[in-house]
């Protein structure tokens, strides 16, 4: 297709190809899945390991059931959450994550290490409590996520 990007980019001598327009790029099935049952282990981790200052990356290995020497060797392999999401791919979960921050259920703690590092620890926020308790579960409050 002709777009004034793509002319715009040949008079400069550069090529855009249309594999990487938005518009001509082929268009992926997306299907809609309810994770509140996986919302609910992610919040009851992220308490679980509240006083251990775990980042995101560290969450998510658990989730999905990693078996690495840091897992082994701090025991969290044994945690309720341990493998709780291994149906979902690393950036689903990282979805789910965001979406649970962006919702307040989680927070991100951030603290300054060393002037140029900033680490980012996540905690339960002021919704966590709702999401887990029983008469929210009953009440059909769910969390869905769109999966490519």
């Amino acid at each position: 297709m002709d777009y004034f990007q793509n002319r715009l980019l040949e008079y400069f001598g550069e090529l855009f190809p249309s594999s990487e327009c938005g518009n001509c790029r082929p268009v992926y099935k997306t299907s809609s899945i309810d994770c509140t049952r996986m919302s609910i282990e992610i919040l009851k981790l992220v308490s679980d390991l509240n006083q251990t200052n775990s980042t995101l990356p560290y969450i998510i290995d658990i989730l999905r059931g990693v078996d690495n020497k840091t897992i082994r060797n701090t025991g969290h392999y044994c945690l309720r959450g341990f493998n709780s999401c291994h149906q979902l791919t690393r950036l689903d979960l990282e979805r789910l994550i965001s979406h649970l921050i962006i919702d307040g259920y989680l927070k991100q703690e951030c603290i300054d290490k060393q002037p140029s590092l900033i680490i980012a620890y996540l905690r339960p926020d002021v919704n966590a409590v709702q999401l887990t308790s029983s008469n929210s579960q009953q009440s059909g409050n769910t969390t869905k996520i769109q999966t490519e």
